[in-house]
């Protein structure tokens, strides 16, 4: 038996330094254009789904898909400089 759970990239680590995420210089590294659209997940909604959805018995032999949010990357740019209130430098 088996259950897939597919929940896109995690949020926490996709808008960190390892992604490009400069928050302090307020600088991003970003690949292609920022308007491709993303598929993010906090871990915190992962963990509280997952006993839930194991638990489940529909769940048994399928694949379960977790989406927090449908983004792109120029609207999470957008989120940081108004929360931060700086604007960055975003190089593509």
């Amino acid at each position: 038996d088996y259950t897939i759970i597919c929940n896109g990239g995690f949020y926490e680590f996709f808008c960190g330094p390892l992604f490009g995420f400069d928050h302090e210089k307020g600088e991003l590294d970003l690949p292609g254009n920022g308007h491709e659209v993303i598929f993010t997940t906090h871990t915190s909604d992962v963990a509280k789904f997952v006993p839930h959805i194991i638990a489940d018995p529909f769940s048994r032999n399928q694949r379960i898909y977790i989406q927090g949010e449908r983004t792109t990357l120029n609207q999470i740019i957008q989120t940081f400089e108004k929360v931060s209130n700086k604007k960055f430098k975003v190089t593509y």
